[in-house]
């Protein structure tokens, strides 16, 4: 099966998939491959729940093509493993009324109502424009289509298509992200991702803005916890056309813009193959997520519907990032992603006892908080695993600092009066951290009396004392004085009285 619009070829082999995965810790997640071909003969296009907001069973929406007759039909499923194909007959089509003129439907993205469902989907007409139009359905299953054009670039002689819907936090409204030609034509080597918004459910959009500079073929969108948006991209490898590698990139908050390209790859496949679309839904245990796409198989000379599942959690960063080792019960949060209810996490470090911590709690699939004893720790990097409940782990390296504690500065008799017979002042100074140290008295306005030391100083305690005359001998005259005190962890500052 071929077609133009879709940037890849039928002269492909080798169905294995290959999921790539790094060497070192990472923060981005990982999909695992299943093994079985959810639906036959299918280009997934978007997935949507059959009964929101209850977000199973879900329904999974796909391209169908037969004697160029195209169409988006739909499965159903209970867990997003196994699927029955759902009876056909109201699906849309090039034929779906009122018509829009439709010859090829490259693409959809079916987003719920108050009452029924939208879906927005991207066609090729008879005329060989491109266009986003819309449709309207009470079950999911029988549509209408809405009248007129949602979206079209160049007054349709650009390249639309791959429209994927994610509804705003908040009630801002619905963000749809597509591929368009940045040339106004239609090579696929030069469409990007484009974004625009709609304040009444869909029928109208704002004029799109680019929303991620790279080659794309398809896209799809899911929404986080946090309500930061993922895109998931079909691109073809350097000098090729074909699209061999799922990719995805992160917004910056939940607006759904500001997106940064996140490292690796989701999902790849030789050379010989090819890709098709990227719909992302929520797993049943709604902490993994579930990517499906289209394969070819040279066997049928088509291509299948194929999933991968996120299985390790996702951590990228612990707060605070350092501690001292003196605190028994320290408060920390583990941000990322993929984490489990249940999920458990320990500080490791070459040569040091693991720090484990005494409770902890899954906020939610992005957050963990816990409490630790630091108390005693040696000092170092520590790195992070966050393992689920059911034993998958990552390690996120270098996560978090065990430091020396602070040092301390303790003056002992501050006031120097002849009338109190007290000569000069006691100043003792800890160290637990080795390196330069410096002491030295400054007046009340800034300038400098005298240093009474400026040099290493190991683990343990320095005595001085200053005899409230300045470096020269001469006694300092009444007034208030400034010990100040600098080195690995001190920074302190302790006032002296000068009476004459």
């Amino acid at each position: 099966m071929t077609n133009k619009n879709w940037g890849s070829t039928a002269a492909h082999a080798c169905m294995a998939l290959l999921l790539l995965s790094a060497a070192r810790a990472r923060a981005t997640p990982q999909f695992n491959a299943e093994t079985n071909v959810s639906i036959s003969s299918a280009l997934p296009l978007c997935v949507a729940p059959v009964s929101p907001p209850t977000p199973y069973p879900i329904r999974l929406y796909y391209l169908y093509s037969s004697s160029a007759a195209y169409a988006v039909r739909s499965a159903q499923s209970p867990d997003g493993a196994a699927w029955t194909a759902e009876a056909t007959g109201g699906d849309v089509s090039t034929t779906t009324l009122p018509s829009v003129s439709a010859a090829f439907i490259t693409g959809a993205s079916v987003v719920a109502l108050s009452s029924g469902f939208r879906m927005e989907y991207s066609i090729q007409t008879s005329s060989a424009s491109y266009q986003i139009v819309s449709a309207k359905s009470t079950d999911g299953l029988s549509w209408i289509n809405d009248s007129g054009v949602r979206l079209q670039a160049s007054g349709g002689a650009a390249y639309v298509g791959s429209p994927s819907v994610v509804q705003l936090q908040g009630g801002a409204g619905w963000r749809m992200y597509y591929v368009q030609n940045v040339d106004g034509l239609t090579d696929p080597a030069n469409r990007l991702i484009y974004t625009t918004v709609s304040t009444d459910q869909g029928l109208t959009w704002t004029p799109p803005v680019i929303a991620v500079a790279t080659v794309a073929y398809q896209v799809g969108a899911s929404e986080l916890t946090d309500g930061r948006v993922r895109l998931f991209f079909t691109e073809p490898a350097v000098g090729q056309s074909t699209a061999t590698s799922i990719l995805s990139a992160l917004s910056a908050d939940n607006s759904g813009t500001g997106f940064t390209l996140e490292t690796g790859v989701r999902v790849s496949t030789f050379s010989t193959s090819a890709l098709f679309g990227a719909a992302p839904t929520r797993s049943t245990d709604t902490f993994r997520w579930r990517l499906y796409y289209g394969e070819y198989n040279p066997v049928i000379a088509a291509y299948d519907a194929d999933s991968s599942l996120t299985g390790e959690p996702a951590p990228v960063s612990m707060a605070p990032t350092a501690m001292d080792n003196t605190v028994a019960a320290a408060a920390v949060t583990i941000s990322g992603e993929i984490f489990s209810p249940g999920a458990s996490f320990v500080l490791t470090g070459a040569g040091a006892a693991n720090i484990t911590p005494t409770s902890v709690l899954t906020v939610n699939d992005e957050t963990l908080t816990g409490t630790i004893n630091t108390v005693g720790a040696s000092p170092g990097p520590r790195d992070l695993t966050v393992t689920n409940a059911d034993g998958a782990s990552t390690t996120l390296l270098s996560a978090f600092q065990i430091t020396f504690q602070p040092g301390t500065v303790t003056v002992l008799d501050n006031l120097i009066s002849p009338r109190t017979a007290t000569t000069s002042t006691k100043i003792a100074i800890t160290v637990y951290n080795p390196g330069q140290t410096t002491a030295r008295i400054f007046t009340i306005d800034g300038r400098r009396v005298i240093t009474l030391y400026d040099g290493p100083q190991g683990p343990g305690t320095l005595n001085l004392t200053w005899n409230g005359a300045f470096a020269s001998g001469a006694p300092a005259p009444s007034g208030v004085y400034v010990l100040h005190v600098t080195g690995q962890k001190i920074d302190a500052k302790q006032k002296i009285v000068v009476i004459r």
